[in-house]
């Protein structure tokens, strides 16, 4: 059982580790990422950071980043990509068709 600063948010007092999970932690294996859901009416933000600052208190002794991937984000990086993909595609065209009037 564990009671952290960021277990207030979930609205709990502790929380639980499944077993499985506790048989993984006590191995050397690392943990690349975790999840967190945050409740509706939080900030996205403000979770983070006392996660962030948990994780720091709790783990002194590493030294890894903790990073909050923003879904948000990546869809306005896919977009910039299509965009970019489809302002090619319509360049191309322009060029083939001003070039197929001139040579005909």
């Amino acid at each position: 059982m564990w009671a952290g600063g960021a277990s207030k948010f979930l609205g709990m007092e502790f929380s639980y580790i499944p077993q499985f999970a506790e048989k993984l932690l006590q191995d050397d294996s690392s943990i690349l990422s975790i999840d967190i859901k945050v409740r509706e009416g939080y900030d996205q933000g403000t979770v983070f950071a006392d996660v962030r600052d948990e994780l720091q208190y709790q783990h002194p002794q590493l030294h890894g980043d903790y990073k909050q991937e923003d879904p948000t984000s990546l869809i306005k990086d896919l977009q910039k990509v299509i965009s970019s993909i489809t302002g090619f595609i319509a360049l191309v065209t322009g060029i083939s068709l001003f070039g197929r009037g001139r040579w005909e």
